[in-house]
């Protein structure tokens, strides 16, 4: 199998743009660039038809940062990049996907200057749709090893809970848990009642409340108790963020109580300290595994590294 030993990862998000140099081989980060250009903010700036071309300009401004001998490397592209409001629109792949990427649409696109791109679309389920985790889920499978089947559990925005079985994710499901607790806690009349926390020892006991309620599904039936919290009870707001927190993540993480299936959490920050400390609520962590914000970014060049040979091999 021959592979460049080199290629560049692109890894294009809604609101951010990150551009890494790696070593094909060993997944070695040589060279890193980042920017709030995400694919919602060019998008908006687009006052052309030229769509695929605004994209190009701006990709081909900042591979123009690395050193010149770097420039003409095969650049992977996952992320918003293949939706709508991107580059170039690709249709999404049907579950269910291999761990290695098969089945995962991905196209071939040399611009006039000649960067040689690979923009990677995203999957949809009958009841679900992802772009930039399913490359994050193929990067991650190893950590299945030797199981037949399991639960990998991706936090976010729209967090994803994908199934996987013999090899193969085959089932998807999305919470908006980070976008309802965002809209809850900023535009809501819960807003007044809670004030952002970092995450600290202090405020446990307010988020495992919230998470015990959640996992009861007592949601709905809870969430005004965050006002009655802060006018009645005395709770800080500060713990109230908490609280809130919990109840929406308990409440996710509610249909896993009778799951048996291994589960996978990866997570970066204090996300991926929440949802550990909520699933040792539900079950046994000994039966879990754990991936923190460093197995994550190798998962994603991982999971580049192996659509990257898919297309070598076509050749």
């Amino acid at each position: 199998m021959n592979i460049p030993e080199f290629f560049i990862s692109c890894d294009w998000g809604t609101s951010n743009f990150r551009l890494r140099l790696v070593n094909a081989e060993t997944l070695e980060v040589l060279k890193e660039l980042k920017s709030e250009k995400g694919v919602k903010n060019l998008n908006q700036s687009l006052k052309k038809s030229d769509r695929l071309g605004h994209f190009i300009r701006f990709l081909s401004s900042q591979v123009s940062l690395l050193h010149e001998e770097d420039r003409n490397h095969r650049i992977v592209i996952s992320g918003m990049a293949s939706s709508t409001i991107g580059m170039l629109e690709l249709p999404y792949a049907q579950m269910p996907f291999s761990a290695q990427g098969d089945g995962i649409i991905s196209e071939s696109i040399k611009t006039e200057s000649g960067l040689e791109l690979i923009l990677i679309s995203g999957v949809k389920s009958e009841t679900s749709v992802m772009r930039g985790e399913e490359i994050q889920a193929v990067g991650l499978a190893k950590q299945f090893g030797e199981l037949d089947s399991g639960m990998l559990i991706l936090p976010g925005t729209h967090s994803k809970h994908l199934t996987y079985e013999k090899g193969s994710y085959i089932a998807m499901k999305t919470f908006m848990t980070g976008e309802l607790f965002q809209i809850i806690s900023e535009h809501s009349i819960l807003s007044d009642s809670v004030l952002k926390s970092e995450w600290i020892k202090t405020n446990e006991t307010a988020f495992l409340e919230g998470v015990s309620l959640g996992i009861q599904k007592k949601l709905t039936e809870y969430l005004f108790s965050v006002r009655v919290r802060d006018i009645t009870q005395g709770a800080s707001k500060e713990e109230n963020y908490l609280f809130l927190s919990g109840l929406l993540i308990g409440d996710e993480l509610s249909e896993l109580k009778n799951n048996p299936s291994k589960i996978i959490l990866a997570a970066a920050g204090p996300v991926f300290d929440l949802y550990k400390l909520a699933l040792a609520q539900i079950k046994n962590t000994e039966d879990m595994i754990f991936c923190d914000s460093s197995i994550i970014k190798t998962a994603l060049l991982e999971g580049h590294q192996k659509i990257l040979i898919q297309h070598v091999n076509a050749k």
